[in-house]
């Protein structure tokens, strides 16, 4: 991990395909994380929202286990 995580989740919900790739990193001392949604226009919005809702407490969460 030389330089951060790459992440991919391939979901198979109901209404057709997800796939979500992330990119997370430390840049100038700040987590900084990439998303990008393929899907349907409203799965791409469902996950959209859930990206935006929780993931700032989950970079919240994993920088203060890094630092345990």
């Amino acid at each position: 991990m030389p330089d951060g995580i790459d992440t991919l989740v391939n979901a198979k919900p109901p209404v057709g395909t997800l796939t979500i790739t992330g990119k997370w990193r430390v840049v100038d001392g700040t987590l900084v994380e990439d998303v990008e949604i393929d899907g349907n226009f409203m799965m791409k919005k469902m996950a959209k929202g859930n990206v935006e809702k929780t993931h700032p407490e989950q970079h919240s969460r994993l920088l203060a286990q890094a630092a345990a």
